[in-house]
């Protein structure tokens, strides 16, 4: 079977920040592995991918986006990764 990677191309995946840092305290996740269609033993029918790149709003990061409720859910609440 080919790579995931050979049979979709480049992709971007979006999912919330709160999945990969948390809120205000800019600790990226060190390593970011997509799976798609994965099962309960993080495994998947068509194989996985490392994200080379990450995308998170810097306000996000820092803890400082505007919000209208409290905590980490915010307008922000969102990261790219890219392969």
């Amino acid at each position: 079977m080919a790579s995931p990677e050979k049979q979709f191309g480049k992709a971007v995946v979006s999912t919330a920040a709160s999945c990969l840092v948390d809120y205000g305290l800019n600790n990226n996740a060190e390593e970011v592995h997509f799976i798609p269609a994965a099962t309960s033993d993080d495994s998947g029918p068509i194989g996985t991918w490392r994200a080379d790149k990450l995308y998170i709003p810097a306000c996000y990061k820092k803890g400082n986006c505007e919000s209208h409720s409290e905590g980490i859910i915010n307008a922000n609440n969102i990261a790219l990764f890219t392969d």
